[in-house]
């Protein structure tokens, strides 16, 4: 599995040399739940959230080959 970074042109294209052991990854979806008349409730699906990445390591200063 690669890690890139790219925009939609894909111009410029970070990719990540080495794929870390412990990724995060947030995929929410906004879900509704109304109370029904006869007081149960239901559960409506929402829309997908933006899914997030958290990579937690040390990024070098300088460019490496």
């Amino acid at each position: 599995m690669d890690i890139v970074f790219a925009p939609k042109d894909r111009k410029k294209v970070l990719k990540l040399p080495i794929v870390p052991p412990d990724l995060e990854w947030d995929n929410p979806q906004k879900h509704e739940t109304m109370e029904t008349i006869q007081g149960g409730e239901i559960l409506i699906p929402g829309l997908r959230g933006l899914t997030t990445l958290s990579i937690d390591s040390v990024f070098p200063m300088k460019k490496y080959p």
